[in-house]
């Protein structure tokens, strides 16, 4: 009876000795892309780094392609300043609306929350422009627009 108890482990065991460890080397961010990343990133140098978690609270849209600043207001909220198309975003109780289309501006590159709650609002395109929400809800209106000739 051992020696069939022996003989049923080590033909049992067998198939264990035959497994090895492998080693994958990655070099650039390409390498990483057939794969599934959980609570990491990979950067365009190749490495893994820890990430923060990550909701996605907008789905793609053709007119924004970036955000290139962001602001937070008194109360919580935050605009998001996008480009290509000049579209001013609020993310209030993580939902995001579109406050202002800015007809002219390419994109919007800067946004303050001045001390009295006001927005103001750099845009590039033909003319840069600053512009200002004077209250939430408001319109935006031109403080100044750099001259067209120079």
């Amino acid at each position: 009876m051992k020696k069939a108890i022996l003989l049923a482990t080590c033909l049992l065991s067998a198939p264990v000795l035959a497994v090895t460890t492998s080693t994958w080397t990655q070099t650039n961010q390409e390498d990483f892309k057939k794969g599934t990343l959980d609570i990491v990133v990979a950067t365009n140098l190749g490495d893994l780094k820890l990430s923060r978690a990550v909701k996605t609270l907008l789905e793609q849209d053709p007119k924004i392609s970036s955000v290139n600043a962001l602001a937070e207001a008194a109360d919580g909220t935050i605009y998001a300043a996008t480009g290509p198309e000049g579209v001013l975003l609020q993310i209030k109780d993580q939902k995001v609306s579109t406050v202002a289309t800015i007809d002219g501006a390419t994109s919007l590159t800067s946004l303050l929350v001045d001390k009295s709650g006001r927005l103001l609002i750099g845009t590039a395109g033909e003319a840069g422009k600053v512009l200002a929400i004077d209250k939430p809800g408001g319109k935006p209106h031109t403080l100044f627009e750099a001259d067209r000739s120079s």
